[in-house]
């Protein structure tokens, strides 16, 4: 799977119905980001998930922000 060979670290936490996922990649351009996500448990077998994804051009701005 290409996402497998880009992935360089993750981390992955939670309880009952809310697991949070953290993922440091590296891109095409062979710089790393960060992917934060989320996911729900809605029902039987469904979830709701969600993401944020941190380019290293961002990071600074990002921490710096309160």
């Amino acid at each position: 799977m290409a996402l497998e060979k880009n992935r360089l670290d993750s981390e992955m936490f939670g309880d009952e119905g809310r697991h949070y996922f953290i993922d440091l990649l590296k891109a095409k351009n062979n710089k790393p980001y960060l992917q934060i996500s989320r996911s729900d448990t809605t029902g039987k077998n469904q979830y709701d998930r969600s993401s944020v994804i941190l380019f290293e051009d961002d990071f600074e701005f990002f921490v710096a922000k309160q």
